[in-house]
């Protein structure tokens, strides 16, 4: 059992983790991740745990690929109000957005819809059990989209950033942080 491993780009790296050359990529995001993580994510089995990094090509393809997936919900919610006079209130019932991999984006992200008052809000993200090796950052930010009114639990949005959301644009909003609440005004 090795004493730790290297994941680079959500992949785990090929050789010994002394032997990576990190001047050879533009990294985005370093993070120590515990062991038992790496173990329930990877099925990798370490003694200590490992490093995880993620590069700035990564991270852009990733967003590019949650603004894409938004895409093709806007035209699947479209085409369902069309044929039904109604949105789709759930994934499974939209006809042509498909699975978020269909969009090239890693297993450990998600798509929420939920229904509004007038419309519906969509969010792609990475799921929570992924988050938790984090320690409360947030690696890759989540994307939104809606139509009509955006829903409520979207609070955890900054107010600057809330002017970003424009009805029908997919947008990429980074995470608004509680030690920033604080420091607000004061």
């Amino acid at each position: 059992m090795p004493e730790t491993v290297l994941i680079i780009d959500h992949k785990p790296f090929d050789g010994d983790p002394s032997e990576w050359n990190y001047t050879d990529y533009d990294i985005h995001w370093v993070e120590i991740v515990c062991w038992s993580w790496i173990e329930e994510h990877f099925g990798i089995q370490v003694r200590n745990g490992a490093t995880y990094v993620l590069t700035d090509e990564w991270v852009e393809r990733t967003r590019k690929s949650q603004i894409a997936s938004l895409e093709s919900l806007i035209a699947a919610q479209d085409n369902h109000r069309q044929a039904r006079g109604a949105y789709a209130r759930r994934l499974d019932n939209l006809l042509g957005f498909g699975a978020l991999s269909d969009h090239d984006l890693p297993g450990h992200f998600r798509v929420e819809l939920e229904k509004t008052d007038d419309g519906w809000g969509a969010r792609v993200e990475a799921t929570e059990s992924w988050l938790a090796g984090f320690r409360g950052s947030v690696p890759t930010p989540p994307c939104y989209a809606f139509a009509g009114t955006p829903p409520d639990d979207w609070g955890a949005i900054g107010t600057e950033d809330r002017a970003a959301l424009i009805e029908r644009q997919p947008v990429c909003i980074e995470p608004y942080a509680e030690d920033e609440a604080g420091s607000e005004g004061g």
